[in-house]
């Protein structure tokens, strides 16, 4: 993979920055935030509906399928907002797990059925490809999709489902052929939510998302309802992986900008021995070495994003390699900031600590540093991931 330490944004991407910064800082304070959580759900169908007017929804999907053909690092670009502003709402399920499959997997009439009403704010989705046995490996499946007659039956368990309570639709992986681990053998299924048989346990998550376990108890389903090639899924299992890591990338550096700004005021308003907390050096060295930890992090990420928008040799690996950094390294700026604000941090009503909180989810996502690194450096039979389709 190519490395520069300098990447020029296009006028669009500045563009899109910025109107994403103005937007979120004037509707989306943190109050707002905390008001949308109280509610319980993570879904506020007016704001939602600003993202489709604002052409959000559809960044990454196919220009001839209404989107604006945006790619990788305009996603990242976008969800770096997301992450300063704590934003809740399901857009990794739907539009990057969910509504980027679709684009790239769906036959004509599923991308028809799907993805206009998805720009437009109208459906959502649900990416349910985890299982409870198998950790972080999206290839150990064990539900199982049934031949019957024209169609199948499709019965099992998948767990940690984001977004599943709002969602539509659920984008589920079930095994078609070979045996539980076989990478080979998966098919994806597009499988209405309010299906007979489909059976969900909503919860809340450490930073305030919504997920659900999901049970599926003798589904039926028609061949069209067969989401790419059957028994091939896994290369849009991977695809879904990698892109879905880039979000997360971006949200974690917003959060990690978020957590510096913050802290930074309150050291200048927080006062001590009759003087701003400010002024003490210890303090200043310590939002100095957060200070580089997030340009650290932020550098690492970008260029990640950028070989994935580039689609450089290379830049799956890139994205498990900045994944493991921002567990590790952005992880531990996080804390860092949280420890500076001293007790107050830790109360729910004061905004840091739900950056550290998103970070902790960022990080166990798509798999943890240990299992980023593995995939990094090699160590592991399944890929982290690819940018082909297949």
């Amino acid at each position: 993979m190519t490395t520069t330490l300098h990447i020029e944004l296009s006028l669009e991407q500045s563009m899109l920055q910025d109107a994403a910064a103005r937007y979120l800082e004037r509707s989306y304070s943190f109050q707002e935030r905390q008001r949308i959580l109280a509610s319980g759900t993570e879904l506020d169908t007016d704001k939602w509906r600003d993202y489709a007017d604002m052409g959000w929804l559809g960044l990454p999907l196919p220009e001839g399928e209404g989107g604006t053909g945006g790619d990788a690092l305009d996603l990242f670009l976008l969800s770096q907002a997301f992450g300063k502003a704590l934003v809740v709402e399901p857009f990794l399920a739907t539009v990057v797990l969910g509504g980027m499959t679709v684009a790239t997997a769906g036959t004509a009439a599923q991308r028809a059925r799907i993805l206009p009403g998805l720009i437009a704010g109208q459906t959502l989705l649900a990416f349910a490809c985890a299982e409870p046995q198998g950790g972080y490996d999206l290839f150990d499946v064990e539900t199982q999709a049934q031949r019957d007659g024209d169609g199948f039956v499709v019965s099992g368990f998948k767990s940690v489902v984001l977004g599943a309570a709002s969602a539509h639709f659920l984008i589920v992986s079930a095994r078609t052929a070979g045996s539980r681990q076989d990478r080979q053998g998966v098919s994806l299924f597009l499988v209405d939510r309010s299906a007979p048989g489909v059976t969900l346990r909503p919860y809340g998550t450490i930073d305030g998302r919504r997920a659900a376990e999901v049970k599926l108890d003798g589904v039926r389903l028609g061949m069209d309802d067969v989401l790419g090639e059957l028994h091939g899924a896994a290369g849009h299992i991977e695809r879904a992986r990698t892109l879905g890591t880039v979000a997360l990338l971006g949200e974690a550096v917003g959060c990690l900008e978020g957590a510096l700004a913050c802290t930074i005021e309150y050291l200048k308003n927080r006062q001590q021995f009759g003087q701003p907390l400010s002024r003490f050096q210890a303090l200043r060295h310590r939002v100095a070495d957060l200070y580089v930890a997030k340009e650290e992090t932020r550098a690492l990420c970008l260029l990640a994003a950028q070989g994935c928008a580039r689609s450089e040799p290379g830049a799956a690996r890139a994205v498990a390699a900045a994944k493991a950094w921002v567990g590790r390294t952005g992880r531990r700026a996080a804390e860092e900031a949280v420890q500076l604000h001293g007790a107050v941090a830790i109360t729910d009503e004061y905004v840091v600590g739900h950056y550290l909180k998103r970070v902790i989810a960022i990080d166990r996502m798509f798999g943890d540093t240990g299992e980023a690194l593995d995939h990094y450096l090699g160590l592991r039979d399944a890929h982290w991931g690819t940018l082909r389709q297949a």
